[in-house]
């Protein structure tokens, strides 16, 4: 069993989320590569990302409901319209923050 698999059923087993959630964890461990993930840069001054990070689409839409919609919305980002892009599967730049030096783009690819 592959190292994700374990943490999901970890993760069950303390009941830090439910079986529901972690049905569709699996399920998106197990879909075939569409292609489709959700792409973060960091840029610290430059144009060259400083961090990058991509998660599949599927575990995106599980992990949206834990962000706080609070805090994207103190960076000028409306939440909705992120969650509501990465269930449309839409394709380009869905968010960006900057602030001093530093930027983040959010991007479904």
């Amino acid at each position: 069993m592959n190292e994700a698999r374990q943490r999901i059923l970890k993760l069950l087993e303390e009941k830090k989320i439910t079986a529901a959630d972690a049905e569709r964890l699996l399920e998106a461990l197990a879909e075939p590569p569409r292609g489709k993930t959700l792409r973060i840069l960091v840029f610290k001054g430059g144009d060259k990302p400083a961090t990058r990070v991509e998660v599949p689409l599927g575990i995106a839409r599980w992990a949206a409901k834990f962000v706080p919609g609070d805090e994207l919305a103190r960076h000028g980002v409306d939440p909705k319209q992120v969650i509501d892009a990465i269930e449309r599967d839409v394709v380009g730049k869905v968010a960006e923050v900057t602030e001093d030096d530093r930027r983040v783009e959010v991007y479904i690819a």
